[in-house]
C-alpha cells in the first residue's frame, strides 16, 4: 500500500495486488477490510472508500457483428478498365531526367503514392540476367521492356530491402521501369520527416545469375521520372464521363493487376453505421461517391500466434517471445472492413464504389454490411453494484446467455460460463428480454454452486 498525506489532515491510498492468481484481504488502520483483485490496484482518495479497482471496469463491452444487407451482392453488376501502363515502359517521357536514384517523397511531392524510375541501355545479342534492387519500400513492381517480371514489399516494417528477379535481354535497347509504392508516411520518433522512401541511391543492378558478379551498374544512367498513374491523373474513382469501362454480360477480369473497377449500389436502409468488406481483393485504394475510403491490403495477413488463443488480463502482458496472450486478428487480415460513413451515401439513388486493384483481387466477393452489436457484456465486482446491459439503433436483447461468477472463460461473444447463478440469470432475463436495455443490482442471493466462491458476476446478452 501507498499513501500519500497532504499537509497532515488529508490523504490517500493506493493498494496493490501483484499475485496473478489470488486476491487478498487488505485491512487499514481504521480497521475496514478491503478485497483487491488479483494483479488490480484500488484508489481510496480518503483511505477510507474504494472509488476505483482496476479489475472492478463495470463498462458494458460489446461485440459489433456485420449484418449483410438482403440481396445488395447479387446485385452488384461490375465493370472495368486497364491501368494504362504503356506509357512508363521506355524512358522516353518523364517530368525530367537525372543521373541519379533519387527519394520517393521529395521527388513525388507526395502528390502519389507512386513514383516510375525509368532508364534504358544496350545490350548486345540475347542474354539471362538477374535484376538487383536495393530500395528503401515500401513496395517494388519491377518491368523489363514492358513486361511485369517481379514484386515485393518489406515484410513487417522492414522497409530497407532488396528485390532480385531473373529477366531476359535482348538485342540492343533495353527498357528497365521500376514502380515504388509507398504505403502511408512514418508518423513517428526523431527525425520522421527525415525517414527516405523508394529506390533511393540504389543500387540498381544486372548481376550474372551464375556468380552474382556486378554486369551492368545502372545506379548512376540516366533516369526518366514520372509520378502517378494515368488513372490518378484522368481521376478514374470520380466515374467522369468519357472513361471506358469494359463490361462483357457482367463478367469481369479477376486477379489482374493494376485494374479499376466500378460498380453501383443502393444504400443500405436504416441510421446504422456501414462497412465495405474488401476480403478477396489484394492491395489497392477504393472510392465512395468519389470520396476516398483509404488504402486497402486484405491479402496481407498477420502471423498466426498462440497469443490469439488465450487471454487473462491478470499477470504480465506480452506481444512477443514466450508467454504471448490476449492477442487479436492472428492470421486474419491486416484489416477486411472499412467504415462508410453515411453523409458519403445518397439515399434513395444509386452510389457508385470504384477500385483500384494494384496487386490483383477478386471484386466479385466485395460485400456491403450494416454494424449493430451483436452481445453485450458486463461484470460487476461487488454486491450492490449496478449491471448495465444496452443493444443500440432500436434493437433489443433477445436473451441472456450467460449469468455467472468467479472470473469468465473466454471472451464477450463466446464465454464459457462455469458457475452460472440461476437467480441472476432468471433476474437479468425478466428485466432484460424485449428491452433496448436494462439494469440490475448485483443482490447477494446471486449464487452459484458449491466451490464457486467468488461474487464477481459477469453477463452476456444478445441483441
Amino acid at each position: 500500500m501507498t499513501k500519500y498525506t497532504l499537509d497532515n489532515t488529508t490523504s490517500a491510498c493506493f493498494i496493490s495486488n501483484k499475485h496473478d492468481d489470488k486476491d487478498v484481504n487488505v485491512t487499514l488502520e481504521d480497521g475496514v477490510t478491503h478485497v483487491v483483485p488479483a494483479w488490480s490496484v484500488s484508489i481510496l482518495p480518503d483511505c477510507k472508500t474504494v472509488a476505483y479497482n482496476s479489475a472492478k471496469i463495470k463498462t458494458q463491452t460489446s461485440v459489433m457483428v456485420k449484418r449483410p444487407e438482403d440481396g445488395l451482392t447479387q446485385s452488384l453488376t461490375w465493370s472495368w478498365m486497364p491501368e494504362n501502363l504503356q506509357p512508363f515502359m521506355t524512358d522516353e517521357k518523364g517530368n525530367f531526367r537525372k543521373n541519379e536514384l533519387l527519394e520517393q517523397i521529395t521527388t513525388s511531392g507526395d502528390q502519389s503514392d507512386y513514383l516510375w524510375y525509368r532508364t534504358s541501355f544496350e545490350h548486345e545479342g540475347e542474354g539471362s540476367y538477374k535484376l538487383h534492387v536495393n530500395t528503401t519500400g515500401h513496395e517494388l513492381y519491377a518491368f523489363v521492356n514492358g513486361k511485369l517480371v517481379g514484386r515485393h514489399h518489406s515484410p513487417n516494417g522492414g522497409f530497407v530491402f532488396q528485390m532480385e528477379t531473373p529477366v531476359q535481354l535482348h538485342s540492343g535497347k533495353n527498357y528497365v521501369s521500376l514502380l515504388s509504392a509507398t504505403i502511408g508516411l512514418k508518423n513517428y520518433g526523431a527525425l520522421f520527416e527525415m525517414m527516405p522512401a523508394g529506390i533511393v541511391g540504389g543500387p540498381v543492378k544486372l548481376l550474372d545469375p551464375a556468380t552474382n558478379a556486378t554486369t551492368y551498374d545502372l545506379s548512376n544512367s540516366s533516369w526518366a521520372y514520372k509520378s502517378g498513374l494515368v488513372g490518378e491523373h484522368r481521376e478514374a474513382y470520380l466515374d467522369k464521363a468519357g472513361q471506358l469501362w469494359r463490361s462483357l454480360n457482367g463478367t469481369i477480369p479477376v486477379n489482374r493487376p493494376f485494374t479499376w473497377y466500378k460498380a453501383t449500389f443502393d444504400a443500405p436502409a436504416g441510421s446504422e453505421p456501414v462497412v465495405a468488406d474488401l476480403l478477396g481483393l489484394g492491395k489497392g485504394v477504393a472510392w465512395i461517391n468519389g470520396n476516398n475510403l483509404g488504402r486497402y491490403w486484405p491479402s496481407y495477413t498477420a502471423a498466426d500466434m498462440g497469443g490469439c488463443r488465450q487471454c487473462d488480463y491478470r499477470g504480465t502482458f506480452k506481444a512477443e517471445g514466450d508467454g504471448l496472450k490476449c492477442l487479436t486478428g492472428c492470421n486474419e487480415p491486416s484489416q477486411r472492413f472499412y467504415h462508410i460513413p453515411r453523409s458519403f451515401l445518397n439515399a434513395g439513388v444509386e452510389n457508385t464504389v470504384v477500385l483500384f486493384e494494384e496487386a490483383g483481387g477478386d471484386p466479385t466477393r466485395v460485400d456491403f454490411h450494416t454494424v449493430a452489436v451483436g452481445a453485450a457484456c458486463a461484470e460487476a465486482a461487488e454486491v450492490g453494484d449496478q449491471v448495465a446491459l444496452a443493444c443500440s439503433h432500436g434493437r433489443t436483447i433477445s436473451s441472456v446467455d450467460v449469468a455467472s461468477l468467479g472470473v469468465a472463460r473466454g471472451k464477450c461473444g463466446a464465454y464459457e460460463g462455469g458457475c452460472e447463478s440461476k437467480a441472476a440469470l432468471a433476474a437479468f432475463q425478466a428485466a432484460c428480454v424485449g428491452k433496448e436495455s436494462c439494469t440490475v443490482r448485483h443482490a447477494d442471493d446471486f449464487r452459484a454452486a458449491a466451490g464457486c466462491d467468488s461474487r464477481v458476476l459477469t453477463v452476456q446478452a444478445t441483441c
